[in-house]
């Protein structure tokens, strides 16, 4: 969810009813049946368990549609019971990080579609700048 949501931040989840997610919402999700890549940047294991934070682009019936704000392609649809909430709060290093998808992580997503490169590059200034912040 690069650059909105970056490795090691704290997500506060709230349920809700399945009717009242939005466009634009982050939701948490369980997905245990990829065959499709989440996550562009590291080892992603087919099969394996795990939690998704994506925003929601669309609905199909009882399904949500969601795509990280760096990828290219939406994800698998994500039924109900895959659903755990929506992330209302993300905290960076003690600070408060808005939800919104702002015109500057627009820009940033666009670039992070397009390179791979940039991508790595990204987690690799945020992973040495946590390193620098904790000295």
């Amino acid at each position: 969810m690069l650059p909105s949501v970056w490795p090691g931040d704290l997500l506060t989840v709230r349920r809700q009813s399945f009717s009242e997610f939005q466009n634009g919402d982050i939701v948490l999700y369980e997905r245990g049946d990829e065959s499709a890549l989440t996550r562009p940047y590291g080892p992603a294991s087919p099969g394996a368990r795990g939690f998704v934070a994506h925003r929601v682009v669309g609905r199909k019936g009882r399904q949500l549609i969601t795509r990280g704000d760096s990828l290219r392609q939406n994800d698998a649809p994500v039924d109900e019971e895959q659903v755990l909430g929506r992330v209302v709060s993300i905290s960076r290093n003690g600070r408060a990080i808005g939800l919104e998808f702002t015109r500057t992580r627009r820009i940033a997503a666009w670039v992070l579609r397009r390179s791979d490169l940039a991508g790595r590059v990204f987690l690799r200034f945020t992973r040495r700048s946590k390193t620098f912040d904790q000295t």
